[in-house]
């Protein structure tokens, strides 16, 4: 789970998906944004019409932030959003890491 100061409040900025650049991919799209302060802040978006169980959406939120949490701790001045479009295993994980990596 991501510290309260490193979330990002995604109905606060609700111009956020219409500013941010976007990385692709099968699995999951990445919204994101420089910003000036030097705390990255984040969010991860699974739809109910991806993944119906709740249980399984919360599995897959945190185990996807643990990866944002990780690349927050080297990678700052960032908003970044990662939306779901299908479950992911262990090696989706780790593609997610080296795009978020290549992010900058």
């Amino acid at each position: 789970m991501l510290p309260l100061k490193h979330r990002l409040k995604l109905r606060q900025y609700p111009e956020f998906f219409s500013q941010s650049k976007k990385v692709y991919s099968p699995l999951y799209t990445i919204f994101y944004l420089l910003q000036e302060t030097n705390l990255s802040t984040g969010a991860v978006v699974v739809p109910k019409k991806i993944v119906a169980k709740a249980t399984h959406r919360n599995t897959l939120k945190r185990q996807t932030l643990e990866v944002l949490y990780s690349f927050f701790k080297t990678h700052q001045c960032l908003k970044v959003v990662i939306r779901i479009k299908k479950t992911l295993t262990k090696q989706d994980l780790t593609q997610l890491k080296t795009d978020l990596i290549k992010l900058n």
